[in-house]
This record gives C-alpha cells, sequence and structure tokens, in this order.
C-alpha cells in the first residue's frame, strides 16, 4: 500500500514532465524491494500464459524495442487532440502491450493513467481510482486488450469508459462511508471543538496512525490532542493496539475506516494474479 501511495504521488509529480525517466520512476517506487531490476527496462523475452513464448497466449516485443517503443508512446501521450478518456485508454493498452518491465507492469501502467488524467486536467485534485473498475471483470478486460492487439481499439476504449464509470461510482461510496464516520465523531461529543474535529480528520485520513501523528496536529495541544483520542477510543471509534509499536511509538486503528477500505477493495474485486 505505501508503494503505491508513493508511486500515485510520483505519478502525480510527473504530470506536466511525462517522460521515460518518469515512467521508469514510478516503476521504481512500485517495485523496489521486490524485484532486482526495479526502475530498469527488461533485457528478456516476456510473455503471458504458458510455460514459453511458443505457448503463451501473448508475447511482447523484443526487449531491443523497448525504448524507442516507450519514446512513442511518451509522444503519444503528449497530443492534446484526443478525448482524455480514449487517450488514456490507448495509452493503457499500449504500456501493457509494451511490457517494458520483467514484473509491474499492470501497476505502472495504471500510475500512467493517473498522471495523463492529471496533466490533462481531467481531475486536478483526486486521483480516478481506475484500477477498482478495469479488475472488476479480468476476462473482459483481458479480452479488450487481445482485441486492442489484434488491430481493433474500440474494445479497450468501451471497456476503460466503463471502468472510469465504476470506479468513480465506487469512489463515491468509499467518500460516503468515510464522511458517514467523520460526523460519528463528531456527533461523539456533546461540543464540536477544534480538536475533535483535527483528531477526526486524523482519522478519515489515516486509517492507523502513531502517537507521533497526533502529537503534529497542528495548533492542538499535546495533551488535548491526547485526551480527544482516549475519549474516541473508550467510545468504541478508535482501537489501541498495544501489541504494535512503530519506532517505538502507540499505534491506533480506525476500525471503521479499515472496513470502508476493505468493502471499497471487495466492491472493486480483489486481484488474484501477479502483473
Amino acid at each position: 500500500m505505501a508503494r503505491n501511495v508513493k508511486a500515485m504521488r510520483a505519478a502525480i509529480a510527473a504530470a506536466s514532465h511525462l517522460d521515460s525517466d518518469a515512467v521508469r520512476t514510478m516503476h521504481r517506487v512500485l517495485t523496489e524491494g521486490g524485484q532486482d531490476d526495479a526502475g530498469e527496462y527488461r533485457t528478456e523475452w516476456v510473455w503471458i500464459g504458458g510455460e514459453s513464448p511458443v505457448t503463451a497466449t501473448y508475447v511482447a516485443p523484443e526487449h531491443v524495442h523497448v525504448p524507442g517503443a516507450v519514446d512513442d508512446l511518451i509522444d503519444f501521450l503528449g497530443r492534446r487532440d484526443l478525448d482524455p478518456t480514449i487517450q488514456a485508454a490507448i495509452a493503457h493498452a499500449q504500456f501493457e502491450t509494451i511490457r517494458p518491465f520483467t514484473d509491474g507492469n499492470g501497476r505502472t501502467g495504471r500510475a500512467i493513467v493517473s498522471s495523463l488524467l492529471r496533466a490533462r486536467r481531467t481531475v486536478q485534485n483526486i486521483t480516478v481510482p481506475v484500477s477498482s473498475g478495469l479488475l472488476h471483470d479480468i476476462d473482459d478486460y483481458i479480452g479488450a486488450l487481445n482485441e486492442y492487439r489484434a488491430g481493433h481499439p474500440a474494445a479497450i476504449v468501451e471497456c476503460f469508459a466503463a471502468a472510469v464509470l465504476r470506479s468513480l461510482t465506487n469512489a463515491d461510496e468509499l467518500i460516503d462511508d468515510i464522511r458517514a464516520f467523520h460526523e460519528r465523531v463528531l456527533d461523539s461529543r456533546r461540543r464540536v471543538t477544534a480538536p475533535l474535529r483535527a483528531v477526526a480528520d486524523l482519522c478519515c485520513s489515516e486509517p492507523a496512525f502513531t502517537a507521533g501523528m497526533v502529537e503534529n496536529l497542528a495548533g492542538i495541544p499535546k495533551a488535548t490532542a491526547y485526551r480527544t483520542v482516549d475519549a474516541l477510543t473508550d467510545a468504541g471509534l478508535l482501537r489501541r493496539e498495544p501489541s504494535i509499536k512503530v519506532r517505538g511509538q502507540r499505534v491506533w486503528v480506525v476500525p471503521a475506516v479499515v472496513e470502508a477500505l476493505d468493502d471499497f477493495a471487495e466492491r472493486a474485486g480483489r486481484r488474484t494474479f501477479g502483473s
């Protein structure tokens, strides 16, 4: 989760200068510690399905063609004469067709989509959780990619557009769940104070937080912040985790927000494959 957040930040930062270096940076952030060639283009064959290129359902281009293919994709991402959703769909499909990395292509490709939508100013203050829509129906998604590779792009555009609408609906439900919890926190006390609002905001933005994060709440005395957290814990809105410490600091979990995130993932359809 932390890697995905970092990659999304990298994607947003790259929105105004999306190039080959930015693509490799997103991949490195997503995969470092998990694969030896994080952030580096592949130097070998990759394929999907089967145990070799002979029996594979899809074989990506030979690795010597990867840098040029990515540069061509970067040029396409720089175009401004296309509908942003259509452009994002084609760019995503082309990236998945090139498969420039040995692993992590799916995650990197979806980060690129977020960067493009931000660059096109389709969104400004959020990132669209496209993956929650694309991965809802894996068979339809893979079928659309295969159609694209066969020279028929309409299927991936339709799949992508449906995924965007589906993901936004899913995100709206997540927002409603978190807002409802925020109201529960404010309603838990007879008087809504600045410390209570500050802690409520922290709970909704961080489903697990440390004592240090409590102490860093702007403009709130440390003792007051802790009293507020303790009161919410006594009310059952927070849960102290005595067996867990982060750098020696106490940890609290926000069960309702964790549950809302789990529900979001369940509606999207949890991934069961490794790309």
